[in-house]
């Protein structure tokens, strides 16, 4: 019976925390407070679960002591939120991090498991991991190629679902990119699999493009130069990033060039038109990439490289991926400097120029110099006016073309749209 016992219960275990990290990255909206109540009471029923588990008698974890002192520490950490409710000017806010705290430590404990129960723990949750971090991926892109399956409004175009914030999408497709370079490089790996990791690489290039996240391109690009410098194989980890992150650039270079997947607040007419085209040239993409990415490797299994024609070919891989980044940083910086800078300010935010104010609140101000309101759907007004600009909450207000100030000097002014 205890044989039975085992033999099922390192692949529930290992099924169930993927589940957890899968519902973790579609559903947790980001850092909502909502959405982890649910989520953390799951992840504390498993780990509720595994102490059980221990305690009456069935196998263990056996945990080394940097697993030990982890585990420790984080408690420490969530044990000094709880008491610092106590003297916290915001106690609300120390108890939403306590509650956050033991959700954290619930899947510590839940990975720790894992990680001592599930025979050939690493290899495994890398499969895993790598197949939890494909589904933000897959989902955030198909948002591009579909509009309607997004809950965007358009208003951003920067990628940001299923997570809600870019920065945090491109770090977890960050995470993915030593994962999909594993799986491509490794000759163990069957040519199917190896093929689904040259498009990983590729779909990852794509996806943190275009969620114009700096610190998820800085990562991702650590990432792959500590896995080039320290994993292996070199050589075959730098020809699946020169063509699947070759492919994925050409990709998202083409897609900066359409408003409908690269500007902010585009119809929705546009973004179904470029969604279109987007989707079908991504697939086109894929296919190709997919295509040498298995070819490649059937070659290399009949025919392997001696170790010279390796490194001769390890070193031109390695220049041309060198010489495609600057190119893409170029393409960048000269996207950037089009765009006038920062992408994450919304589109609906007004912009100042000389001899314009922006009215704080366009309402109060017209009522004010008696004007009366502004219907429903009309542009807010603001003030073009020769002499000094001053803003409304100064005693002289501007408005159709009427100046009213308490001091002697008058400036004239006029309204427009």
């Amino acid at each position: 019976m205890r044989t039975a016992f085992d033999r099922w219960a390192a692949p529930a275990l290992l099924g169930t925390g993927g589940l957890l990290a899968a519902v973790s990255t579609l559903f947790s909206s980001g850092s909502s407070n909502g959405r982890l109540v649910w989520i953390g009471l799951a992840a504390l029923v498993v780990a509720t679960v595994v102490a059980a588990w221990a305690f009456l008698g069935l196998p263990r974890p056996a945990l080394a002591r940097e697993a030990v002192a982890a585990l420790l520490f984080l408690t420490a950490l969530v044990a000094w939120n709880g008491i610092s409710v106590l003297w916290s000017i915001e106690p609300d806010r120390s108890w939403d991090y306590l509650n956050r705290g033991l959700v954290y430590l619930a899947f510590a404990v839940v990975g720790v498991s894992v990680g001592s129960i599930v025979p050939r723990a690493t290899r495994a949750w890398a499969y895993v991991l790598a197949g939890v971090l494909a589904l933000p991926l897959g989902w955030a892109l198909l948002t591009k190629a579909v509009p309607a399956v997004g809950s965007e409004s358009g208003r951003i175009a920067r990628l940001s679902s299923p997570v809600g914030y870019w920065n945090a999408l491109g770090l977890l497709f960050a995470m993915a990119v030593p994962l999909a370079l594993w799986l491509a490089a490794r000759r163990e790996h069957t040519h199917w699999l190896r093929m689904l990791g040259v498009v990983y690489v590729y779909a990852l290039v794509v996806g943190l493009l275009l969620t114009y996240s700096r610190g998820g391109v800085l990562v991702a690009g650590v990432a792959a130069l500590l896995w080039i410098a320290f994993g292996q194989p070199r050589v075959e980890s730098t020809a699946v990033l020169l063509f699947g992150g070759g492919a994925g650039l050409g990709v998202a270079v083409w897609a900066f060039s359409r408003p409908g997947l690269a500007e902010d607040a585009q119809p929705h007419s546009q973004r179904v038109h470029d969604g279109a085209w987007f989707g079908v040239i991504f697939v086109l993409a894929a296919i190709l990439v997919g295509a040498i990415g298995y070819i490649g490797s059937v070659v290399e299994e009949r025919r392997p490289l001696d170790e010279r024609r390796r490194k001769l070919l390890g070193r031109v891989a390695l220049a041309v991926l060198v010489l495609g980044v600057a190119a893409g940083r170029s393409v960048w910086r000269s996207r950037q400097s089009r765009r006038g800078g920062s992408r994450s300010s919304p589109p609906s935010r007004p912009t100042s120029a000389p001899g314009r104010v922006r009215v704080a609140s366009p309402r109060s101000a017209l009522r004010a110099a008696g004007c009366g309101g502004r219907r429903p759907g009309t542009p807010s007004k603001t003030s073009r006016c020769a002499g000094p600009a001053q803003a409304p909450s100064s005693s002289r207000i501007a408005c159709c073309g009427r100046t009213t100030s308490s001091s002697p000097s008058r400036t004239t002014c006029r309204c427009s749209s």
